[in-house]
């Protein structure tokens, strides 16, 4: 109680010290407070309040309630408009941080929550406290019913509720909402709910492992953050915690680099005095309001302090260097560097000027007198965007930022361009380019090839590469160096000869309609003489002397025996392939294998090998070392056995013949691949992919496997290679010499009756091979081949071979060649288990779901790369719960459920047809998932508990069942309602109970076990 008085009278007194201020503090135009020295912390908060006044005054939060009225806005009468707190939802199956949140909010405005209608709010949460001193659900919810419950002198079990909340704090220090590393905001409101109690007996030891944990959290920057992105929220959170213990944030232990988290908290204010996320991002309602907040506690606790000029804009004062190109719809208009403070539209204005610039409200309408044009062809119209390239790559954070809110860095290049998009989705139709330049640093007279694809942005997913189609669709690019022109095949260009120089250079890729289907890339190449090896260094490294021939396809002599220079510091450094690259001959590669030289290719089983010193090696050329006076041979190979021609041949001039003319046979394919293999880690290198097999190969393909059915038996022997291949060469398996200690009996048996069980999102590729004996393990890795026809509707970049792990029941996808031509997937393994290849599914990745996470990953990456579940802006927030809306909207794209024709749309009265949420609700209802509530309300943003998702989940299933003995430890408190639903998600494993052999089914469902709960179901619904 002491404490609360004293916090009270500190509100007095700041309410005081804001009245005063407001008296003799002229109105601050934004435009001037950014440039002036410092502001104090009462200035700062009358700029937010000014920006709520000026921008929303109508609040939709009870933290805005909180936010405003702890700052002294009196919300009672215009222009406010308040939320609805929806107290008639209360009831015992709300979560306590619902009724937490309601009574906090309820204060604020100065109502009484102990007489609502006869109801006593706090008396009701005081109800739900559990024997364990808990409320139930996470423990956010006990957490925020301490600290309501403390504000409005609620009754409860204060000793109780403490002692609980001291032992979930995690190893580190902190508190968390599920696992045992630290969560910053979670944190910051535990020690906010200790800072009334350091009476209770281990409550200061407690507070001072948050303080302890904090300081190891705090990031360079003085801010808080998931990880090393510092943001508001966090950041807010630790300023309220800290300041109610009386702790003193700006001084020394709280600094880091000069800069406290007071500094960190403005640094992310944007000019109209809201708040972003995180720095560079745009402005967020949930930011602003709990930056709001922590300022008001800093004045409370009597913080004096001024805030510098960087803390307004989110950026540094330092001037940046940029380069700023403007690429309209058939020329470039601008391409300069300029040096500005500020954002993307401000290096744009540096750039053209102010006066040739349109951007009403910051965006980009009109750039040098020209504009965008509407229905340039059907359902596309073309505008103005912009692009971000740091550090050579493209800056996937400005996509989500407009011009005037990102801030740029020192070397960034800003690219606004004339860009087309679907009228109808949103989506872009002008993308992106990667360029890769090989080599890097080429020598005068080499050649140089030059690499190009396209990317597109999608909202969801992030940067993506084109699929097949798009790419047929953009064409060929052009490129333009040195007063030549070249066009593309297949993505790449060859330039035969540039002098010593430095040679700028565009590459276009525009349609006939009039906007680029790429946006145009500009770069430039340094050529260096011969003996400087592309060196811009200076690297006083001496070259050594290698012999190198060349046997082309023909046996003929492509580069004579003779020496060439190889330098360390080459691209390639003293490795067989700087030897090649050193002879300025044309080449090719893929990921550790040559690929083409002179233009002769590698085709199936034949093609690209070499020797040092007479030996043939298996290891990639890429990491085979060359010394002083090595004698390197490439050959052009018929034959994986052959030994290639001797440098004796090569030198009279007779390698005709030595290389193998013969075509070599299926069984002798793996010797061919053995290069490659060795150079493969954990992806798929594909083999080429120019010359895919056509629809009609891959159909007879197809075909031919369809009826033929494998069933193997072969005795591998000890000492000797066995080589086990089925009469039409559907699949094939290697086992080299040494790879058995004793006789063993191999069985290929192919499986054709749906087994194993199949997983939601992979795709079978052909047919699953069972290779025994089961579980057998080797001394040394087998070589194991498929043919799989190479069909149009397969996802190339989602191949993959893959072998089953019976104990967790998913496929593992295995490192592999996929030559596209012969429809050939080659991998090694060291075990016997079913094989098979397999299309997965696409995965999109988030930044927040670290370690704690990975029991959900698989899950959400999935759903969200099915587009099924989306992020949210700020990454993909597992912790937090799913509301309503969010969980039918979830199950609607999961199930691909529509609207029957025939169905009405249900009426709500706290929908709007313009809500996002709204189809999926309506198509839910419709097909019997979902209801709403006896008074006509949905409720779509209350969060769903763990019981009504069994039932939905249980709705779903339809047919009938047995129901068995619920077997959790709080099964007494599961409502009648809910008890043959949850014995239904508990008999096929669709829901788990905690540790502690709980179900907590009033627990609001978080984003991650909805995640995974509806991915148990999509794979539920393979089995039945």
């Amino acid at each position: 109680m002491l404490r609360r008085m004293k916090t009270e009278s500190r509100l007095g007194c700041m309410l005081i010290v804001i009245l005063l201020l407001t008296m003799i503090v002229p109105v601050i135009n934004p435009a001037v407070v950014f440039a002036s020295e410092t502001r104090t912390l009462a200035e700062a908060m009358d700029e937010i309040i000014t920006y709520y006044e000026n921008n929303k005054t109508s609040l939709d939060s009870w933290e805005e309630i909180i936010a405003l009225s702890n700052a002294g806005v009196n919300l009672s009468g215009d222009p406010w408009q308040l939320p609805d707190l929806d107290l008639g939802s209360l009831d015992s199956q709300s979560p306590a941080v619902k009724y937490s949140s309601t009574i906090l909010a309820m204060e604020a405005l100065g109502q009484d929550p102990t007489n609502i209608d006869g109801r006593n709010l706090l008396a009701e949460l005081s109800d739900m406290q559990e024997d364990t001193g808990a409320f139930p659900g996470s423990i956010n919810n006990t957490i925020w019913s301490i600290i309501a419950l403390d504000s409005t002198g609620g009754a409860y079990q204060v000793n109780k509720a403490i002692n609980y909340l001291i032992a979930q704090q995690t190893s580190d220090g902190g508190f968390a909402l599920s696992g045992g590393k630290a969560d910053p905001d979670i944190t910051g409101l535990a020690l906010l709910a200790l800072s009334t109690h350091i009476d209770i007996p281990g409550v200061t030891e407690a507070i001072n492992q948050i303080k302890d944990c904090l300081k190891e959290m705090q990031l360079d920057s003085g801010g808080f953050g998931n990880g090393e992105v510092g943001n508001t929220e966090s950041i807010a959170s630790i300023i309220r915690g800290l300041t109610a213990i009386d702790e003193d944030i700006t001084l020394g232990g709280w600094i880091k680099n000069e800069k406290t988290m007071i500094d960190a908290l403005f640094a992310l204010q944007l000019e109209d005095y809201s708040f972003s996320h995180t720095l560079g991002s745009a402005e967020d309602d949930m930011a602003t309001r709990q930056a709001l907040i922590a300022v008001s506690a800093l004045l409370s606790a009597n913080i004096l302090y001024n805030i510098g000029p960087n803390g307004g804009t989110g950026g540094s004062n330092d001037e940046q260097g940029v380069r700023v190109r403007v690429e309209g719809a058939t020329a470039s208009l601008s391409d300069t560097e300029v040096t500005v403070t500020g954002t993307a539209l401000d290096a744009l204005k540096a750039a053209v000027g102010a006066d040739n610039l349109v951007a009403p409200g910051g965006f980009v309408s009109q750039v040098l007198g020209e504009s965008g044009v509407a229905n340039i062809a059907e359902e596309l119209n073309t505008s103005w965007h912009y692009y971000v390239l740091r550090n050579g790559n493209i800056e996937a954070g400005a996509f989500s930022t407009g011009a005037a809110s990102y801030n740029i860095e020192d070397g960034d290049e800003v690219v606004f361009y004339i860009g087309a998009d679907d009228a109808v989705s949103w989506e872009g139709k002008t993308y992106f380019p990667l360029v890769s330049i090989n080599p890097a640093s080429p020598n005068a007279g080499q050649t140089i090839n030059i690499s190009i694809k396209a990317q597109k942005y999608d909202w969801m997913l992030g940067l993506q590469d084109l699929n097949v189609q798009e790419t047929e669709t953009i064409g060929d690019y052009i490129l333009s160096v040195n007063g030549q022109e070249y066009t593309s095949n297949d993505g790449k260009i060859t330039i035969p000869f540039l002098s010593v120089g430095v040679y700028e250079y565009s590459i276009a890729n525009t349609n006939d309609i009039g906007y680029p289907d790429v946006v145009t890339y500009k770069g430039a190449i340094n050529v260096a003489n011969t003996g400087d090896s592309g060196n811009t260094g200076g690297s006083t490294d001496k070259s050594i002397r290698v012999y190198v021939a060349i046997v082309g396809s023909d046996g003929e002599l492509l580069f004579s025996p003779r020496t060439v220079s190889v330098y360390p510091d080459d691209t390639y450094g003293l490795t067989a392939v700087g030897a090649l690259d050193a002879t300025g001959l044309s080449w090719d590669y893929t990921p550790g294998l040559v690929t083409e030289i002179e233009g002769q290719q590698n085709q199936g089983m034949n093609g690209w090998m070499y020797k040092i010193n007479n030996k043939a090696l298996k290891m990639s050329a890429f990491e085979s070392s060359v010394k002083e006076n090595d004698q390197v041979i490439w050959w052009y190979s018929y034959d994986p056995n052959s030994e290639g021609p001797s440098w004796k041949e090569v030198s009279s001039g007779n390698a005709t013949g030595s290389a193998g003319n013969s075509q070599p046979q299926s069984s002798q394919d793996m010797s061919q691949y053995s290069q490659q293999l060795e150079a493969l880690k954990d992806n798929i290198t594909i083999v080429n992919a120019d010359k895919r097999m056509s629809s009609q190969q891959a159909k007879q393909l197809e075909k031919e496997l369809g009826n033929h059915q494998v069933s193997l038996h072969q005795e591998a022997k000890v000492g000797q290679d066995t080589e086990i291949m089925d009469g039409v060469e559907e699949i094939g398996v290697f086992i080299p010499a040494g790879a058995v200690s004793e006789s063993i009996n191999i069985t290929v048996e192919e499986i054709s009756n749906n087994q194993p069980r199949p997983q939601f999102g992979i795709r079978l590729a052909g047919s699953v091979y069972e290779i025994g004996p089961d579980g057998s393990s080797f001394d040394q890795p087998l070589t194991i081949i498929i043919r799989t026809a190479i069909t149009d509707d397969l996802d190339i970049q989602s191949l993959s071979p893959a072998w089953y792990d019976t104990q967790k029941k998913e496929w593992i996808p295995i490192p592999a060649l996929l030559d596209l031509e012969h429809g050939l997937v080659v991998f090694r393994v060291d075990h016997f288990t079913p094989f098979a290849v397999l299309e997965f599914p696409a995965r999109s990745s988030f930044d927040d779901l670290g370690r704690d996470w990975e029991w959900a990953r698989e899950a959400i990456e999935v759903l969200a790369g099915q587009g099924i579940i989306n992020g949210t802006g700020r990454g993909f927030e597992p912790a937090r719960p799913i509301s309503r809306a969010e969980f039918v909207q979830l199950l609607v794209k999961a199930l691909n459920f529509t609207l029957p024709s025939d169905a009405v749309e249900k009426e709500f009265n706290d929908i709007q047809a313009g809500d996002w949420y709204a189809p999926a609700v309506w198509t839910a209802c419709a097909n019997d998932v979902v209801g709403g509530y006896p008074d006509g309300s949905f409720k779509p943003h209350k969060a769903i508990t763990r019981n009504e998702m069994a039932c939905v989940l249980h709705r779903l299933h339809g047919a009938e069942f047995t129901a068995g003995e619920l077997d959790y430890c709080d099964k007494d408190a599961i409502p009648a309602w809910a008890q043959p639903s949850i014995c239904f998600t508990a008999q096929v494993q669709l829901i788990k109970g905690y540790e502690d052999g709980s179900f907590r089914g009033y627990n609001p469902l978080t984003r991650a076990e909805a995640a995974v709960i509806v991915y148990r179901y999509l794979n539920y619904l393979l089995t039945i």
